[in-house]
């Protein structure tokens, strides 16, 4: 009787001490986990600097390319415009051409009807130097319209080339490693310390007092792995924890 009083009173000793260092353990990981959400805090501000400042100096490239291409762009758009008053000019021109023409057939005719009658073949003659002369004007007026037709498509395909090259800009920035490095990290800590607070502030009572006697019972090595394995915490919880029924 003596000696399983003293084996009694031996085990509550070691279950005190146990409490005493399980209690001091976990001031320990409260301890840790404060220091890490403040690190945590820090690393997020540096990050938050460092892809800031990234952004800004970013958008100030973006920024002078855009400007550099708006410009492009309206010289291109002056030159199209310049090109079509020179059109528009030929055009008016010939037009001006044909109703002279028309204008001296019909006072030709009206003067030399008589003339025309008896000399009808030079007449014809007439005629058909003028055709012919109308039609190489009118040919050459073609040939000048085609021509400015492809000076604006060459500006535009200039100009189209010159925005696929500041797209292609917007995407490697996009892209870019440089931020999805800084977000991975920041992602993976606050995932670290994520996993540390909720194993701390997810448990019950029967889960921490269970965990007290994991740590007490095993050796330190698999204490380490039963405090940070949310694995065994279900394992325990879901097998009654055995270990309560020497509590």
């Amino acid at each position: 009787m003596m000696n399983e009083q003293l084996l009694d009173s031996k085990f509550e000793t070691e279950i005190f001490n146990s409490q005493i260092e399980m209690k001091s353990l976990f001031y320990n990981l409260e301890t840790e986990i404060q220091s890490n959400i403040s690190n945590l805090s820090d690393f997020a501000f540096e990050s938050h600097t460092d892809l800031k400042q990234l952004i800004i100096s970013t958008n100030v490239t973006l920024q002078d390319n855009l400007k550099a291409l708006q410009t492009d762009i309206m010289q291109q758009l002056q030159q199209v415009t310049d090109q079509n008053q020179i059109t528009q000019a030929i055009i008016t021109d010939f037009k001006s051409d044909i109703l002279n023409n028309l204008s001296a057939i019909a006072t030709y005719m009206n003067n030399n009807q008589l003339s025309m009658k008896n000399n009808f073949s030079f007449t014809n003659s007439q005629i058909t130097n003028l055709n012919t002369t109308m039609q190489t004007n009118f040919n050459q007026v073609i040939a000048d319209v085609q021509n400015t037709n492809m000076n604006i498509k060459n500006n535009f395909t200039q100009t189209n080339q010159k925005i696929d090259t500041v797209n292609a800009q917007i995407n490697a920035v996009v892209t870019n490693n440089q931020f999805q490095t800084q977000i991975d990290l920041l992602k993976q800590q606050i995932q670290n310390i994520s996993v540390s607070v909720s194993i701390s502030q997810s448990m019950t009572s029967d889960q921490y007092r269970c965990l007290m006697i994991a740590a007490w019972y095993g050796s330190y090595t698999a204490r380490d792995n039963y405090f940070n394995s949310e694995q065994y915490l279900i394992y325990l919880t879901d097998s009654g924890c055995p270990l309560l029924k020497w509590w």
